[in-house]
C-alpha cells in the first residue's frame, strides 16, 4: 500500500506528464505558465522521496515518455526567452535519482540547474549551496565519494558564511562529509565529521528530537564498527 504521501507524489508527476502531452509550441506567456505549473506539480518530488517500486507497471513507463518531453520543454523554454530558475531541472533529476535511480542522467540535469542558479543568484547564495550539496549526494548514489566531498565542501563554504557553523543546515551538510568519508574507509575523519554535525544538532534541536536521534545512533553505530577494525576504541562525544 502507498501512503498519502507517495500518492500525492505520483498524481503530481501525472499532472506534469499530462501538461507535457497536451504542450504545443507558443508565445513566451504560454511557455512561461506551462514551465510554473510543471514546477509546481514536480515540487512533492522534490520534498518527498519515492521511488519506483511504489508504482504501478503503467505509471512507471510513463516516466522515459515524462522526461523526454521534460527535455523538450526546457529546451522550448530557452528558445522563447522564458527565464528558468532552475528548478524545473532540479524536480527532474529528482525524478531521475529517486525513481528510476539514473544518478548519471540525474547528476547532468542538476549540472543545469547549478549553472542556471550559479548565473542567476550568484556562486555564494545559499539557494546555490543546496544545489551543490544535491550534487553531492547525487555523486554518493553514483559511487563518485571524492567528487561528492568537492560538493559538499563549495556547499559548506556557503553555508558556514551565510548561515553559520553552528546552523542546523550546515550541520546537515557536515553529518553528509561523515558519510563520504565512511565510504571511502576513511574512518576517524568520518567520525570527526558525524561527532561535529551531532553537538550542532544536539544543542540546536535537542537529544530527543527525532533527526538528532537517528544521527546518534548512526553516528555511534560507526563509532563502534570503526573499532572493531582498528581495535582501538571509538567514543562518540
Amino acid at each position: 500500500m502507498r501512503d498519502d504521501g507517495e500518492l500525492a507524489c505520483h498524481d503530481r508527476v501525472g499532472q506534469a506528464v499530462l501538461l507535457l502531452l497536451l504542450l504545443q509550441p507558443g508565445d513566451v506567456l504560454q511557455m512561461k505558465n506551462t514551465v510554473a505549473d510543471l514546477v509546481i506539480c514536480l515540487e512533492p518530488v522534490m520534498t518527498t522521496p519515492a521511488s519506483a517500486d511504489t508504482w504501478d507497471a503503467e505509471q512507471y513507463q510513463q516516466l522515459p515518455d515524462f522526461l523526454s518531453r521534460a527535455q523538450g520543454v526546457v529546451a522550448r523554454a530557452e528558445a522563447c526567452g522564458a527565464e528558468l530558475d532552475g528548478r524545473l531541472h532540479s524536480a527532474v533529476s529528482r525524478v531521475l535519482s529517486e525513481c528510476l535511480s539514473d544518478f548519471g542522467a540525474a547528476m547532468e540535469w542538476h549540472t543545469k540547474a547549478v549553472r542556471v542558479r550559479e548565473d542567476k543568484l550568484g556562486k555564494d547564495h545559499p539557494t546555490t549551496a543546496i544545489s551543490y550539496n544535491y550534487m553531492g549526494s547525487l555523486c554518493h548514489g553514483n559511487g563518485e565519494y571524492d567528487w561528492a566531498i568537492e560538493w559538499y565542501t563549495k556547499a559548506l563554504r556557503i553555508q558556514e558564511a551565510k548561515l553559520g557553523k553552528d546552523h542546523p543546515t550546515t550541520a546537515a551538510t557536515y553529518n553528509n562529509m561523515g558519510s563520504q568519508y565512511y565510504a571511502k574507509d576513511e574512518y576517524d575523519k568520518a567520525i570527526e565529521w558525524h561527532v561535529k554535525a551531532l553537538r550542532i544538532q544536539e544543542a540546536k534541536l535537542g537529544k530527543d528530537h527525532p533527526t538528532t536521534a537517528t544521527w546518534a545512533r548512526c553516528t555511534t553505530r560507526k563509532a563502534s564498527m570503526t573499532s572493531q577494525l582498528s581495535g582501538t576504541p571509538r567514543h562518540c562525544m
